[in-house]
């Protein structure tokens, strides 16, 4: 595409042209025009650009069906089939609005254009990548339940040890705090030593 566009500007530059859609009546004087940047062959070279990125696309269609039968991890072919009927639509929807507004003013014709461009281009983005995000939240959501899962299996494994009742852990915890006193004490009596 770099090189038809490179053609274009080197063979038949776009320049600024204003054509006047009203005039005065009494005077003749212009009331209302529109300016765009235009060349001779638009056409030629706009159909150019446009077979470029039909050949892409019928391309990533072709790709995306022999990689179908990929894992969902991998493969892509289902959401990039979707988005290429999305372009499709885009462009069959886009393509009479845009003729229609090039008639109106110029502000018109640039809302549509950025309209079709940024749904083309935002589209396609959500259809590939937010199944992405969705499989990779989907597997964190496993890996937190495996985790789970294995923590309550081997809570059940030290259940069965000896020693796991409640009165045990009860009389380890009483044990602790005994320690902690003790060794409270000590700081203490070892502080009010260094004191004297």
């Amino acid at each position: 595409q770099v090189v038809i566009l490179l053609t274009w500007q080197l063979y038949d530059p776009l320049v600024w042209s204003r054509e006047v859609t009203e005039r005065d009546s009494e005077t003749n004087y212009p009331t209302q025009s529109i300016g765009q940047c235009t060349c001779e062959n638009v056409g030629a070279f706009a159909a150019a650009c446009a077979c470029f990125i039909g050949a892409c696309l019928a391309y990533a269609l072709k790709l995306a069906y022999q990689t179908r039968n990929l894992s969902v991890e991998f493969s892509e072919s289902k959401y990039i089939g979707i988005s290429i009927v999305y372009l499709l639509q885009l462009l069959v929807l886009g393509s009479p609005l845009l003729f229609i507004a090039q008639g109106q003013n110029n502000s018109t014709f640039y809302i549509v254009a950025s309209l079709v461009l940024f749904l083309s281009s935002f589209g396609t983005t959500l259809l590939i990548f937010v199944p992405k995000l969705i499989v990779h939240k989907n597997q964190d959501g496993r890996r937190m339940e495996r985790a789970v899962w294995n923590s309550v299996v081997a809570n059940r494994e030290s259940e069965s040890a000896p020693g796991s009742t409640v009165a045990d852990i009860r009389a380890r915890i009483v044990r602790g705090s005994t320690d902690i006193r003790r060794s409270t004490d000590i700081e203490t009596e070892i502080t009010d030593e260094k004191g004297l």
